[in-house]
């Protein structure tokens, strides 16, 4: 009922009604910007998870669901993602390999939503389109079903070094910092293109706290730096229908969870850092889900990198039976941890994880 929802809600729902009132009266058009899904390639019970936002665009701003401007194309301060007005409740249309679905965005205009489609494994692309608007491309993984390996990684000081506090650090990625001024975590790439060489069909899931707004800058981040291509699960700022804020452990937690019940043949190699929250997360999935997780990785992070985070959790270290834990400062170390527990084959080039 309306009354029963957080007055933030409320108040954020007319902000939103009316700055896409005026885009309108502008001569803003609705558009879909369109991020990379996943789903289960299986012949009985295929499905596809499809992210992707509806914004209210000058025409030509975006072409096929990205920003086309050179000096946005080459990164910019990513304030800029949060400027477009968005579309709440937009009627989205996705075309899927000849099959149509007319799904909605929420009331932020995100949408997140899981479709029956059967598709082969491998990598495939959709189409959305919203209103009068040109179809937009989206790039969908489809995992197989008989699957048992993948990866899901953490963003924030695991990929992509910050040493930042924590409570700013998601504003300071949104809205200011540029792709370009982004470090990527020494080792880490080269050491999941190692630990994904010899496994064919392997998915690889980034897991953050960020918003959907800047998914397309941290899509070209992880191009850029060479990290396995893969979905982001990222989430949406602002109240809730009950509170002030989202919760990011809640989140993550949440979309852990999910994925283990989406692929139950898979085990997850997580990787995280050790700056509170990821050894507490994965310690906790580890042993409620035991099955699902082949081991855990957390980057220690340097000691003025802990003291930004708030301090370490080592304490959580080995709390799971069965599963095992490497805990190491970069990649290099990490891939070699990997190597003994079996999981890398041995550098024939060693020191190239650098």
């Amino acid at each position: 009922m309306e009354h029963a929802r957080h007055i933030a809600a409320r108040f954020e729902d007319r902000v939103y009604e009316l700055r896409a009132e005026r885009a309108r009266e502008r001569g803003l058009a609705p558009t879909v910007l369109s991020y990379t899904g996943y789903g289960l390639a299986d012949p009985e019970k295929g499905w596809v998870r499809i992210f992707a936002r509806a914004v209210l665009a000058k025409p030509g701003a975006f072409e096929d669901g990205r920003h086309v401007a050179k000096v946005i194309a080459d990164g910019v301060r990513g304030w800029r993602n949060f400027m477009s007005p968005i579309v709440p409740h937009g009627q989205i249309r996705i075309s899927i390999n000849g099959q149509d679905f007319d799904v909605q965005a929420d009331r932020g205009g995100v949408l997140d939503v899981r479709v029956a489609a059967v598709l082969e494994p491998g990598w495939h692309e959709i189409s959305m389109t919203i209103e009068e608007s040109a179809p937009v491309i989206a790039p969908v993984l489809m995992v197989d079903a008989a699957q048992e390996f993948g990866v899901l990684s953490d963003v924030d000081d695991t990929v992509v070094v910050t040493a930042l506090p924590r409570p700013l650090l998601a504003a300071w990625n949104s809205f200011v910092l540029s792709e370009h001024a982004r470090l990527a975590t020494p080792g880490m790439a080269v050491m999941m293109e190692r630990l994904l060489r010899n496994k064919p069909g392997a998915p690889t899931f980034y897991l953050s706290t960020g918003a959907w707004n800047v998914a397309q800058t941290l899509t070209r981040f992880l191009s850029r730096n060479m990290y396995p291509q893969g979905p982001l699960l990222l989430t949406d700022w602002g109240p809730t229908e009950r509170r002030w804020f989202r919760s990011g452990m809640q989140h993550k937690a949440d979309q852990l969870r999910r994925v283990a019940s989406e692929f139950p043949n898979i085990k997850w190699l997580l990787i995280g850092d050790d700056g509170q929250h990821d050894p507490y997360l994965y310690a906790e999935f580890a042993r409620r889900y035991p099955g699902h997780v082949a081991a855990i990785v957390i980057r220690q992070l340097t000691p003025s990198e802990a003291v930004l985070a708030g301090g370490r959790s080592q304490g959580i270290l080995n709390s799971t039976p069965g599963v095992p834990w490497v805990y190491e400062p970069d990649g290099a170390r990490i891939a070699a941890q990997l190597t003994e527990l079996g999981y890398l084959e041995a550098d024939p080039f060693p020191g190239n994880d650098k």
